[in-house]
């Protein structure tokens, strides 16, 4: 899955799974809720990587631990 923009609205593919939706074989991702995408508002110049997870959406290499201060996102939106 690509980035897409949608009027108002653009997704992105979810860091933490990769796209798939799933951490383990039968476990939702917990940043897109098993979607494999987030829908974030505005468009994609209105945002910068996460610094607190170096864009990749979780901590370390423990991919059930989202990153708390994007939400697993790999985004933070411009104020």
């Amino acid at each position: 899955m690509s980035n897409q923009t949608v009027g108002e609205f653009f997704t992105v593919r979810c860091g933490p799974c990769g796209g798939s939706g799933k951490i383990k074989a039968n476990k939702k991702c917990m940043a897109c809720r098993g979607e494999g995408a987030i829908v974030l508002r505005g468009s994609i110049e209105n945002y910068r990587d996460c610094p607190g997870c170096a864009a990749s959406g979780y901590k370390g290499f423990n991919v059930q631990l989202v990153c708390t201060l994007c939400d697993g996102v790999g985004a933070l939106r411009l104020t």
